[in-house]
């Protein structure tokens, strides 16, 4: 984790010093956490009040693209599946079928929409911080701290379930973190207390 000390002591993305600043908490992943090559850093850094709102109003839509999108692909799934049972028995699941298509087409025009939102929303942590899990960076891109780079390399901050031995939940199997107390995908409890 970068430490928010690392930081200089204003608000990183409008500059300002005479506010309080609070501890924004980010974290970004690099990979799918279906390979071995999922890496995650976290960071917190340094913004003012009025910030925080605005930084956490992009998180919000960022959030919800994502979860529209996973609404699509379950009911494509269920859609299948009543497809094969439609192939099975007679023709009456038809109209539910159908009513899942429309509801389908909508969540995917609505992940669209808030994901284009995402991508060009004023307030994205992309626009004013360059955080580079490869390279193991952070970078602030403002006019005043002219490309300086915060915590040099945050490679020793990044975690990498193909560098660590992994655990397996067992309940849902999913490939865990050995310092992982929670499955991250069904909230089982993994260690024992």
């Amino acid at each position: 984790m970068s430490n928010f000390e690392d930081f200089p002591k204003k608000c990183i993305k409008c500059n300002r010093k005479d506010v309080k600043l609070h501890k924004f908490q980010y974290s970004k992943s690099s990979g799918t956490i279906f390979s071995d090559s999922y890496s995650t850093v976290s960071i917190s850094f340094p913004v003012c009040g009025e910030c925080k709102i605005d930084i956490n109003s992009y998180l919000k839509i960022k959030d919800n693209a994502s979860n529209f999108l996973l609404g699509a692909v379950c009911l494509t799934i269920i859609i299948i599946i009543i497809g094969v049972i439609m192939g099975i028995t007679d023709n009456n699941l038809i109209v539910i079928q159908s009513i899942l298509i429309a509801i389908t087409i909508v969540l995917l025009v609505i992940s669209t929409v808030l994901y284009i939102s995402s991508k060009t929303h004023p307030h994205r942590i992309s626009k004013f911080l360059v955080i580079n899990i490869r390279s193991g960076t952070i970078k602030v891109k403002n006019d005043e701290y002219r490309g300086e780079i915060i915590n040099k390399k945050i490679a020793d901050h990044i975690t990498s379930i193909a560098n660590i031995d992994a655990i397996y939940c067992p309940k849902c199997g999913t490939k865990q973190m050995t310092q992982t107390d929670f499955c991250r995908a069904c909230g089982k409890e993994l260690r024992m207390r």
